[in-house]
């Protein structure tokens, strides 16, 4: 048993190289990248993903791709088979190197304070997917976002592999996926780079987001304000009108 699933985690590296070629987004190998070979039963390849999004992402989206792949490194038409295993999620990609563990990221042009929290609103009647889904290239001063910061241009490491799996999640079904998120760690890590990801890419899947980023301090400011100046009915519309509330402290 010890054999094959040495020889399944030696086949789905070579599985992995193979994808490499797949049109693929950064996104969504980020998430072939969580999963973990088990064993190869007959033609079922068994594999461990870290959370149930992750698992749905494989079996749906992603399974062409990963059967593909896995099929043409055998020789042989295989199934795949995901199960949750949430242990794999702190110990991923072990021999990532420091630099990618601890990678840091320039901050903003405006300066912004590091982000720790994001909250997802309900999305508006009127949301509809671009047929294309290309980005979109809206000019949108409200949203506030750092064209540098997207997913793309992310760089992903072992410690912060799966807070990237979740900020995808998020922008991928804002309110549903881990509403809200709260994202927590050191100066430095990439934490406002995600943050700013989560709404670019949202906008990109979902024509007619509308997205607001926002310090904390502001927010907090704008509501202190808004009781002083007897204008709360306007402050709960100016916050309860958007799609995608990101809140940087």
């Amino acid at each position: 048993m010890s054999d094959t699933i040495i020889d399944l985690s030696e086949l789905w590296a070579r599985a992995l190289d193979e994808m490499d070629g797949a049109a693929m987004t950064s996104q969504q190998r980020a998430f072939v990248n969580l999963t973990r070979p088990l064993g190869l039963v007959g033609d079922t390849a068994l594999l461990a993903a870290p959370n149930d999004f992750t698992k749905d992402v494989l079996e749906t989206r992603l399974r062409p791709v990963v059967v593909a792949a896995l099929s043409k490194t055998l020789g042989r038409e295989v199934r795949i088979a995901v199960t949750v295993d949430p242990s794999i999620a702190p110990n991923l990609d072990e021999d990532a190197t420091d630099e990618l563990a601890d990678a840091t990221y320039a901050e903003p042009a405006f300066d912004p304070a590091e982000p720790g929290a994001f909250a997802g609103q309900a999305l508006s009647p009127d949301f509809t997917r671009p047929g294309t889904g290309s980005p979109d290239t809206r000019s949108d001063e409200g949203s506030r976002l750092n064209p540098k910061y997207v997913f793309d241009t992310f760089v992903i490491g072992s410690s912060n592999r799966f807070a990237h799996a979740a900020a995808v999640a998020v922008a991928e079904q804002p309110a549903k996926a881990y509403n809200p998120l709260f994202i927590y760690g050191e100066s430095g890590l990439g934490k406002t780079h995600l943050l700013h990801a989560i709404g670019h890419y949202t906008r990109s899947l979902y024509a007619g987001a509308r997205v607001r980023y926002v310090s904390s301090e502001e927010f907090t400011n704008e509501f202190i304000n808004s009781i002083r100046d007897d204008k709360a009915a306007a402050f709960q519309r100016r916050y309860r009108d958007v799609d995608v509330l990101l809140v940087d402290d």
